[in-house]
């Protein structure tokens, strides 16, 4: 699911004069971790938003080198 929502946004983006340098991922739940896996593969600046301000979620987010945030958009 997740790799086909990237092609979709790759080849939509192809479209236009797209460089996405960042992008943000609503949840760190797996398909959330998986999203924002792939967008640290392209080499995005990726930040993930979610509810847990502590625990593994956070941890997993880090681990995969995104930034981590919690609160309100």
């Amino acid at each position: 699911v997740v790799a086909k929502a990237w092609e979709h946004v790759e080849r939509i983006g192809q479209r236009a004069l797209w460089r996405p340098r960042r992008c943000l991922v609503t949840g760190a739940g797996p398909i959330g971790l998986l999203a924002a896996l792939m967008g640290r593969q392209r080499g995005l600046e990726v930040h993930v938003l979610d509810r847990p301000a502590e625990g593994p979620k956070p941890e997993a987010v880090h681990a995969i080198g995104a930034e981590y945030h919690t609160g309100t958009v």
